[in-house]
């Protein structure tokens, strides 16, 4: 089986994006800036699936988008949105067995986990509710006792002491000092509540950016495996004799 690589991915959101025009292999490398022969393999694979047709013209072979494709529409509404979601188009690609996709189809649960981990704004936001985490900590922090310890030492040279020397002084101080704050007008207890409502926020719109993800991902993937499931039943019943016999009726 063949693995849907970066160059197929690229190839079909030039296509997507162009759905009425059609290019030949040099220009495309030249859109893409890419050599054009590393995208050869890839548009003869989606030839042969069908997404692509080709035509040859002046001796040069120029592909377009089959828009009788059947899960045109559901291809189109993905690439339609931003970049972000063209992994999930990839994980989205493995579960309708294509004949590029993966030996095992992902669920739908591990197609919303690999939307979460590859998404920029949810990697964003993790790091959002992290530092809100640690201002609470640093809010707390005012509650609990506060020590300090200090500590000299002063080398002296030789001291004379009526009219003796009697060797070295050294000073040595170490000091430990413990303080606790009382009363400071509410300010601590307010900065501390501050913390932990920041906190909430930034939960909450880490969990509605998730949400999102997740319902696109969901829509996406349904979509695409029930035009797969209606594509299969629709070449099961063309092979019945009396659907056959069935639909010639239907042509007279």
């Amino acid at each position: 089986m063949k693995i849907l690589n970066k160059n197929t991915l690229e190839l079909l959101r030039l296509f997507y994006k162009h759905p009425q025009s059609q290019f030949y292999i040099q220009e495309i490398g030249r859109l893409l800036g890419k050599k054009p022969g590393v995208f050869q393999r890839a548009l003869n694979n989606l030839q042969k699936d069908g997404l692509l047709l080709s035509e040859y013209k002046a001796n040069a072979r120029f592909f377009r988008l089959n828009k009788d494709y059947y899960i045109y529409n559901e291809l189109k509404s993905i690439i339609d949105k931003s970049a972000k979601v063209w992994l999930i188009l990839f994980a989205f690609l493995f579960c309708v067995n294509f004949s590029y996709a993966a030996e095992k189809p992902l669920s739908v649960t591990e197609v919303i986990q690999i939307a979460y981990k590859n998404n920029k704004d949810i990697q964003m936001q993790e790091q959002e509710v992290i530092a809100a985490s640690a201002n609470i900590i640093g809010a707390a922090s005012v509650f609990y006792p506060q020590l300090n310890l200090q500590a000299t030492y002063t080398h002296n040279d030789s001291v004379l002491v009526q009219n003796i020397y009697s060797g070295y002084v050294n000073d040595n101080l170490i000091k430990l000092a413990a303080s606790q704050s009382i009363y400071s007008g509410g300010a601590n207890r307010a900065n501390f509540n501050q913390a932990k409502l920041s906190f909430n926020a930034q939960n909450e719109t880490l969990r509605a950016k998730k949400m999102d993800i997740e319902f696109d991902a969901k829509r996406l993937y349904y979509g695409l495996l029930l035009a797969y499931e209606t594509e299969r039943c629709r070449c099961c019943w063309a092979r019945l004799p009396r659907y056959r016999c069935l639909s010639a009726a239907l042509a007279l």
